[in-house]
């Protein structure tokens, strides 16, 4: 709705659903990027959404090599199954529903966590 403020945070625990109203999972985190350099204002870019609701992947998605194996084990462990969800591929947001519509031939496997 036009006006509505809502904070990128609402949208971890969003439920995302494909076109056929199929569950995918919940959005676990977020990417962004920074505009034109700036430092407060950022565009999203996608969505990481996992099959349950664990928590944030606290940047463990982003790299091989990350923080101590043991953590970084847990935390993919937790979270296997992952796919990120591009801008691109949002068919809708329902901030009312709390659910987030994607077109599924758009997912990407998030390979780091998988691998």
């Amino acid at each position: 709705m036009k006006g509505d403020t809502h904070r990128l945070s609402d949208l971890v625990g969003m439920d995302v659903r494909d076109d056929d109203g199929a569950s995918r999972g919940v959005v676990v985190d977020l990417r962004a990027v920074r505009v034109d350099g700036s430092r407060d204002r950022a565009r999203v870019q996608g969505f990481v959404v996992a099959p349950h609701h664990t928590g944030s992947m606290l940047g463990y998605d982003r790299g091989a090599n990350r923080g101590p194996a043991i953590l970084r084990w847990a935390i993919r462990r937790l979270h296997r199954g992952a796919v990120f969800a591009p801008w691109e591929s949002v068919v809708e947001l329902d901030w009312s529903a709390n659910v987030l519509r994607v077109d599924a031939s758009r997912l990407e496997r998030l390979r780091s966590v998988d691998s």
